[in-house]
């Protein structure tokens, strides 16, 4: 399939998420109830009431913020259509990440007031029972995962299509460089799941959760998370892990466990990458 084909399907996938929100919020029913923060609630649950209008209107900030960036970043390919990863970029890479968490953490704070680390639930289970929980999710997920992908791989493959795989991959595949490895590594074990879960779980999600039916919260922001990354072949698992990750936070109401859970897949992925790479083509 062409690279531009390609792009426009991801582009139809992401306009037509945009548009449900506001098809979404006229067909909302009238009497879903609104009540008011409760910033001194010993009730720890991520998805009550805390969330307000201002509130909604930041994770739409964040939506069309990460659809202007984050999409075309991760597909923007280097000199010869290949995406060339170097310490500079991964370095820039991370700190994007750390400035995007920072800068939701900031107004969840400082201008919304709210107690962050309990807002989110971070650890309310214990460091132990937290870590087993991720473990119990992500394990099984991560084979059934594989076994979708090897299987959309091999019915595109038969069809006659050849979808490449995330630039980011190929280009760790090809890369001899310890330092890019090392911040790589970095960026797809911490730097990722952290600031990804932070914005489309922690305030993307859990908004549309508040607003609209849960159904809908899963697949909006789920498809959105895999539609950001920009790669076809990708979009169906990772659709498929991002309301995992949406169904863990909502099942335990502590944002850490997807954190986790997003590392220990990503972490398996880059591991996998490094020394059985034919296992991801």
């Amino acid at each position: 399939m062409p690279a531009h084909s390609e792009q426009l399907i991801l582009l139809a996938v992401l306009a037509a998420i945009l548009v449900s929100i506001p098809v979404m919020t006229v067909l909302r029913s009238p009497t879903r109830s609104m009540p008011p923060p409760l910033p001194g609630s010993q009730d720890v649950f991520p998805l009550h009431q805390w969330w307000c209008r201002p509130d909604a209107w930041f994770a739409l900030a964040m939506v069309l913020v990460i659809s202007a960036i984050m999409g075309p970043a991760a597909s923007a390919p280097g000199k010869g259509g290949q995406l060339e990863l170097g310490p500079r970029l991964l370095a820039t890479q991370i700190i994007f990440q750390a400035g995007l968490a920072a800068l939701v953490i900031t107004f969840l704070h400082r201008i919304r007031n709210y107690p962050v680390w309990q807002l989110f639930g971070w650890f309310r289970q214990g460091i132990t029972q937290t870590l087993a929980t991720a473990v119990l999710w992500i394990v099984p997920a991560t084979v059934a995962i594989g076994l979708v992908n090897a299987v959309l791989v091999l019915i595109l493959r038969n069809s006659g299509y050849d979808l490449p795989q995330q630039p980011i991959i190929d280009s760790i595949r090809r890369s001899d460089d310890p330092s890019v490895l090392i911040l790589s590594g970095i960026t797809l074990a911490v730097g990722a799941p952290l600031m990804e879960e932070i914005v489309f779980r922690g305030v993307i999600y859990s908004n549309a959760r508040r607003w609209f039916p849960r159904a809908y919260a899963i697949l909006a922001s789920s498809l959105f998370f895999a539609v950001v990354h920009a790669n076809l072949l990708s979009l169906i698992p990772l659709t498929f892990l991002g309301a995992l990750f949406a169904l863990a936070y909502d099942r335990t109401r502590n944002l850490a466990v997807p954190v986790l859970m997003h590392s220990l897949f990503n972490l398996s992925q880059f591991l996998i990458l490094l020394y059985a790479p034919k296992a991801l083509t």
